[in-house]
C-alpha cells in the first residue's frame, strides 16, 4: 500500500513539474497580421504540433509529427478555423538523421497542397534583426 502511494505521489509531482516552464509570462497577444504565419499541424482536425510558414507552400514543424494530414494557417483560435484556413499535406520531408526526439534532428518540412500566396495577396514582413555581411563588393 505504501509503495502504491509513493508511485502515485511521484507521478503527481512528475506531471506537476513537467508543466513548469510551459507558460508564457508577461506575454502579449500577437497582432492578427502575424498570425498568418503560425501553423497548427493536425491529424483528423485535431492539433498535434505547431509550425510556421517558411515559403508559399512549405511549413516547418517537428519530425515526430508524422501523421500530419492537414495544416491550419492564419489563426491561434482553432475553434474559429474554417475551410479556407485548412490545407492538405502533399508531401512530408523529415530530416534524414531523425530517429527519435531524444536524439535530435526533430525537424520536418510539410509541402501543402496549394501555393498560399499569389501576386494579388502576397504578404511579407521584415524579420531581420541586424546587419548581414555580404561578400558582394557592390554593397
Amino acid at each position: 500500500m505504501m509503495y502504491l502511494a509513493t508511485v502515485e505521489l511521484y507521478t503527481f509531482f512528475l506531471h506537476l513539474f513537467s508543466a513548469l516552464g510551459s507558460e508564457i509570462i508577461n506575454g502579449k497577444k500577437a497582432d492578427e497580421k502575424f498570425m498568418q504565419y503560425m501553423a497548427s499541424v493536425q491529424n483528423n482536425k485535431i492539433h498535434t504540433c505547431g509550425g510556421f510558414l517558411v515559403s508559399e507552400d512549405f511549413v516547418m514543424t517537428a519530425a515526430h509529427c508524422l501523421k500530419s494530414l492537414s495544416v491550419v494557417l492564419g489563426t491561434h483560435d482553432l475553434k474559429k478555423a474554417n475551410k479556407k484556413m485548412r490545407y492538405g499535406v502533399k508531401m512530408m520531408c523529415r530530416h534524414p538523421a531523425f530517429k527519435e526526439v531524444a536524439n535530435g534532428n526533430d525537424i520536418m518540412l510539410l509541402k501543402v497542397s496549394i501555393h498560399l500566396f499569389t501576386s494579388t495577396n502576397q504578404s511579407t514582413f521584415d524579420c531581420s534583426i541586424g546587419k548581414t555581411n555580404s561578400n558582394n563588393n557592390n554593397t
